[in-house]
């Protein structure tokens, strides 16, 4: 079992989309039971959700992984109009200067978040994701020119 956590944990993080703990307990459980593994299944199922919680927390203070808070930027400056004011100034001034027509780009913006703490390597500053979502109702895409 230690195996296969590490193993999803690792690859969902090196793909830009880092678990969080509810996703590691159903794939947890999915394993277990296409194992056909009782007592695995009993531990994370029948009322014992902290035993598997604390392996988990085992598991993957080993391998030097860890959950953190979803802190993707710091906080917004106070003067953050002007700021954003000057750098448009800025890069209009740059993409004048190097002959740039158009400049666009666009991201899907997530009405909610999936939850609030993800599975990242230990020591990092800033943990996000780069979510795919299939269903458009779950957000909007914007585009910025």
């Amino acid at each position: 079992m230690e195996e296969f956590i590490v193993d999803k944990v690792r690859h969902a993080w090196e793909s830009g989309v880092p678990l969080t703990p509810e996703q590691l307990y159903h794939m947890g459980l999915d394993y277990a039971k296409d194992l056909d593994d009782k007592n695995t299944v009993d531990t994370i199922v029948n009322d014992k959700r902290a035993t598997w919680n604390k392996y988990v927390q085992h598991v993957l203070s080993r391998n030097n992984f860890s959950v953190w808070k979803m802190s993707i930027s710091q906080s917004v400056p106070p003067d953050w109009r002007q700021n954003a004011e000057d750098n448009t100034a800025r890069t209009w001034k740059t993409f004048s200067r190097e002959n740039v027509d158009v400049n666009a780009d666009e991201t899907f913006l997530l009405f909610h978040p999936l939850g609030q703490r993800l599975i990242a390597p230990t020591g990092v500053k800033h943990v996000g994701t780069a979510l795919q979502v299939d269903n458009k109702k779950w957000g909007a895409t914007i585009m910025i020119a």
